[in-house]
């Protein structure tokens, strides 16, 4: 990839995942990011899902910071819906 975007800083992606989750008809809450590496411009992205059962999980979600808010925004919307999916 030749894209030598600056990465979003944690704060940033802490804001930009917990906006996604919040347009998700499942009650999601992003309770911490963790960079992939020193240097890194991977990061992971904690999640908790409650489904309406009460039952509630956590998963990762792992994205690229070097990206633009609306691009990470889409990527994580768009794997919180692929997980939703899959649990079907």
């Amino acid at each position: 990839m030749t894209d030598l975007k600056p990465s979003l800083d944690l704060p940033d992606v802490m804001r930009i995942a917990r906006q996604a989750a919040s347009e998700e008809v499942v009650l999601h809450e992003v309770v911490g990011v963790s960079i992939g590496g020193q240097g890194s411009h991977y990061v992971e992205i904690l999640v908790t899902t409650h489904d309406a059962g009460g039952e509630s999980s956590l998963f990762v979600v792992g994205a690229f910071r070097n990206v633009s808010e609306a691009s990470l925004r889409r990527d994580i919307i768009s794997r919180l819906q692929q997980r939703r999916a899959n649990r079907r």
